[in-house]
């Protein structure tokens, strides 16, 4: 029987042998890995600018019409306008206008009586877009790209004289608004 010598550990404050060459490709992997995530960053950004940029920037190229009430009445039977402007109304506006626009803080949007402007689509649009300061309606022109304020407005237009039981009028009656609803 042979007899073998057990092995011992190195002592603590002994140097590391094997650590100098794995340090070296370790730094080599590192540059490696940053020069291909600088790659994969430029490609992704190249990408991005091709498919036009922005969701802001490709909204507002589409929409550079002038918004008129015939604009925003041919947008509003664009196919797709007003479910997207519904979805976005039940995101952002229901929590104060009521999911049927029948008004809770804000007010009702289905009857024929409005606090600014006459009703139209071009005072809502305008409404949506700068907001109320001072009374917590928030200007959505900063949030929403140029399509979707037209697709807001398309269907909150839909929701006038639709006169869902909810907050009693507020504002003046308007001769505007006796335009069907879209």
């Amino acid at each position: 029987m042979s007899a073998e010598a057990p092995k011992r550990a190195p002592p603590a404050d002994a140097p590391a042998r094997a650590s100098a060459e794995p340090r070296a490709s370790s730094s080599a992997r590192y540059l490696w890995g940053f020069w291909l995530c600088v790659a994969a960053g430029g490609a992704l950004f190249t990408w991005h600018q091709l498919r036009g940029g922005s969701a802001a920037r490709r909204g507002e190229v589409r929409d550079r019409e002038p918004v008129t009430e015939a604009s925003l009445a041919a947008h509003a039977k664009r196919r797709g306008a007003l479910a997207a402007g519904k979805a976005l109304y039940i995101e952002r506006c229901a929590q104060c206008h009521g999911d049927r626009g029948q008004g809770s803080v804000g007010p009702n949007l289905t009857d024929r009586y409005f606090l600014h402007g006459r009703g139209t689509l071009v005072d809502l649009y305008e409404v949506v877009s700068a907001g109320v300061p001072g009374q917590g309606m928030p200007a959505w022109s900063g949030e929403l790209t140029p399509t979707e304020l037209r697709d807001v407005v398309a269907f909150v237009g839909s929701l006038r004289l639709t006169n869902v039981p909810g907050k009693a009028p507020e504002g003046a009656a308007s001769a505007a608004s006796e335009a069907p609803p879209l």
